[in-house]
């Protein structure tokens, strides 16, 4: 497992897992300045400030990044090996900063312990920038990432019920000594967190106080309350009998096989779901395709020809545009992916054969076409390494017999050659009712030489959501945007006024690029 963080008296190094020549290529440090956040406690409340790195050095070959902080552990590290009372004081600690951020709306990200900072005296708590941390997390490997990230955080929720997600798994550890959801390989942990495939927290301990119960159940499961108050004043009975003891392990022992067998059947069933759905939306995508496109294989799109950053553009630019032919033809060994863009795209064509004006636009196309009864799903603010990206790559159709690739920056390509990237972008999704989703994700990615093409074959994902209401999106559009315009002055115009209000709004090199999509897929009129 790889050292992520250092510290040294009052130094924090953070392990880029980057060679100067990478660093540079992805320009993080021309961010250095992002911000974090110090919480320093003042009597009975916190405060805030913002705290950033301030030089970076390099170590055997790898780029570090150094800040000045104070004497302290890494809340994993304390987590992991500490004694009980060094673990439940900690839990209360951060259970405690947490919770202030929320009814304070401080900035505080939910990063997973191993980017959380405490000094030896608990006053001051360090949450490390969220993507230089997210950044270092996930080149390094699946077990440093569970650990250090993906064992406190559950990727589906968003900024509240995230937190409480983190605060339940931080009182579990507490209390029962262990975590809620220990695997160490995220897609096993996934499906886990999904069935609720753990030891409720009043089968580890008897006579666990019923409020701290329920809170961490419902939190576990996504259906977060409140954080209980004085959660770890008196949270078990002081005295247990014997004869409550014995009646403890024989309800435990039972609770625990009914929970064997809920999460088998859980599993089971949507399996056989999984495979249903999976043959309708492959049988509806067919019919689609063979009444309304009449393609043939050597029509659809290849990477054939295609560098590794083109073949990643032309991956996400099938995302944005749901094209289901160019995923499945640029990718290898994501079939995960491919259902879920095949299930978004069966959806937004379901719905448009109802009624044309509900139509899915990307983020960029929808600024421009001013149909608000047009659905969103797509990708905004998407960098590669650092750099703008372009989602308008589509790769030479088959039946033009491209040539294959043989060199790439002066180096010969052979089978089985990885190229890493790191990229970032937001989701948009308006699928659900008067809901805006806005995902902020960081992939990381490697695009791999196969044969005779470049082929994305690899995509480990942090993600986090933040939920707008549709509705008042939509209002604040057309408060600034000319009606009935798609003038690219006004669509920039409405984008700058949008743009201090939302994180998500398309940059100006995207929609300029969503102008040449519409063009190309006869929207010239834009009506």
């Amino acid at each position: 497992m790889i050292q992520l963080v250092k510290i040294e008296e009052n130094t924090i190094a953070l392990n880029t897992n980057m060679t100067s020549e990478t660093f540079a290529k992805t320009r993080f440090a021309e961010k250095i300045k992002e911000k974090g956040v110090l919480a320093e406690l003042n009597g009975n409340k916190w405060d805030y400030t913002p705290w950033t790195f301030d030089s970076t050095e390099e170590k055997d070959g790898i780029i570090f990044m150094t800040g000045t902080a104070f004497r302290g552990k890494i809340a994993s590290e304390i987590l992991e090996a500490g004694t009980n009372e060094e673990i439940q004081h900690l839990a209360k600690i951060l259970c405690g900063v947490f919770e202030d951020s929320i009814e304070t709306k401080a900035p505080v990200a939910n990063i997973g312990c191993g980017g959380i900072i405490v000094s030896d005296d608990c006053k001051k708590v360090l949450f490390l920038p969220y993507n230089f941390w997210t950044m270092a997390v996930m080149s390094a490997g699946d077990e440093t990432f569970s650990s250090s990230n993906g064992i406190y955080i559950n990727q589906n929720q968003n900024r509240e019920s995230a937190i409480r997600f983190t605060q339940a798994v931080l009182v579990y550890k507490a209390i029962a000594g262990i975590f809620p959801f220990a695997e160490k390989d995220t897609k096993k942990r996934s499906a886990d967190i999904l069935d609720g495939n753990y030891i409720f927290l009043k089968w580890t301990v008897p006579g666990i106080n019923k409020e701290l119960i329920s809170f961490t159940e419902r939190a576990l499961s996504a259906k977060p309350t409140g954080f209980p108050s004085n959660a770890f004043d008196n949270y078990r009975k002081a005295e247990i009998t014997e004869e409550e003891l014995l009646k403890f392990y024989k309800d435990a022992e039972a609770a625990a096989s009914i929970k064997k067998k809920k999460v088998q059947s859980k599993r089971f069933v949507r399996t056989k779901q999984t495979a249903i759905i999976s043959i309708s939306i492959a049988t509806a995508i067919i019919l689609l395709i063979a009444g309304n496109l009449r393609k043939t294989s050597l029509e659809k799109p290849t990477s054939k020809s295609l560098t590794s950053l083109e073949t990643l553009e032309m991956y996400y630019t099938a995302l944005n545009d749901l094209n289901v032919d160019a995923v499945k033809n640029c990718t290898y060994g994501l079939s995960d992916h491919i259902d879920a863009i095949s299930n978004i795209f069966l959806k937004s064509r379901t719905r448009s054969m109802y009624d044309r004006q509900s139509d899915t636009m990307n983020p960029a196309a929808w600024l421009i076409k001013n149909q608000i009864r047009h659905n969103i799903f797509g990708l905004s603010q998407f960098y590669i390494d650092g750099k703008e990206g372009s989602l308008l790559v589509e790769g030479p159709r088959k039946n033009t017999k491209p040539e294959p690739l043989t060199e790439e920056d002066g180096i010969k390509i052979k089978s089985g050659d990885v190229k890493k990237f790191h990229v970032t972008y937001t989701v948009l999704d308006t699928t659900g009712e008067d809901l805006l989703a806005a995902t902020k994700t960081h992939d990381a990615v490697e695009v791999t030489y196969m044969k005779d093409r470049w082929v994305v074959s690899k995509i480990n994902t942090v993600a986090e959501t933040t939920d707008f209401k549709l509705s008042e999106f939509i209002e604040d559009y057309l408060a600034c945007m000319k009606p009935e315009s798609h003038e690219r002055k006004d669509v920039l115009a409405a984008r700058t006024v949008l743009m201090e209000k939302y994180f998500f709004i398309s940059t100006v090199h995207e929609i300029d690029e969503a102008y040449q999509y519409l063009k190309k897929i006869s929207v010239f009129n834009f009506d």
